[in-house]
């Protein structure tokens, strides 16, 4: 999916990192901290919460068609 989505998107470099839980967040809380953390990330719901009340994430709901908001909440 990632060779297909870069193809069809000239420029775009997807860089995929598979963390564990425990070490996905200290390195998220970190480089949000920093000013540095990544464009994308697919989190559970608490710690999704968290970083919301920290202002870490950014409010991508007019960007998101009803369609994909069905698939993902």
């Amino acid at each position: 999916m990632i060779a297909e989505y870069e193809k069809s998107h000239p420029g775009v470099k997807i860089d995929w990192k598979d963390f564990p839980l425990d070490a996905i967040q200290s390195k998220l809380l970190a480089t949000a901290a920093g000013g540095s953390a990544p464009d994308v990330v697919n989190l559970n719901t608490e710690f999704a919460n968290q970083l919301a009340s920290k202002e870490a994430l950014a409010d991508l709901t007019d960007l998101v068609n009803d369609d994909v908001k069905k698939q993902l909440f």
